[in-house]
């Protein structure tokens, strides 16, 4: 990259040369942006409950105006405010700095259990963009155990003397392992 020129002399023999200078400026290729840090392994994460995410980063050596969108699947991203609500997803945009302050911040709140996910695109406008998935895993909530058929009244018995009590039920619709 830089400025550089060529001297350019022609000449039929018999006049003087003619002389000119072909200047150039030679300019770097635009370097691609960079996503960094998105985990490997999916994050656990619980339905109904926020999750901070891991820190991702993005990058680019030449460019200070980035856009990304953040498109969440079986959730909803919080702490981010979105640059653009016309376009899908949650876009973020400025300086590699801005949007990664954001992003530090985000968190991600799973609806359904099972897989979830956040598609992650980067571009500097000009480079084709840089793409990504941060993959969760959601987990129920764990729902308390309960407790039915217990009379609202107290039961008479006689002291001494062994007890019929009446029929009740114990149940917990996410674990099969109870203590009465």
């Amino acid at each position: 990259a830089g400025a550089a020129s060529i001297g350019i002399s022609v000449s039929d023999g018999v006049a003087s040369p003619v002389t000119g200078t072909y200047n150039l400026t030679a300019v770097a290729p635009n370097q691609a942006p960079t996503l960094a840090g998105i985990p490997t392994t999916a994050q656990s994460a619980t339905v109904g409950q926020p999750a901070t995410l891991a820190d991702f980063t993005v990058a680019d050596a030449d460019s200070s105006n980035l856009r990304v969108t953040l498109t969440p699947a079986n959730g909803t991203l919080g702490n981010v405010v979105d640059a653009d609500a016309a376009t899908a997803g949650i876009q973020l945009t400025g300086t590699a700095a801005s949007i990664n302050a954001a992003l530090a911040n985000a968190t991600f709140t799973p609806t359904v259990a099972g897989v979830a996910s956040i598609g992650i695109n980067v571009s500097d406008g000009v480079a084709s963009p840089v793409t990504g998935t941060y993959n969760l895993t959601a987990v129920s909530a764990n729902q308390a155990p309960t407790l039915a058929g217990i009379p609202t009244t107290a039961q008479s018995t006689i002291v001494g003397q062994a007890a019929a009590l009446a029929d009740f039920t114990v149940a917990d619709a996410d674990s099969s392992n109870l203590r009465v």
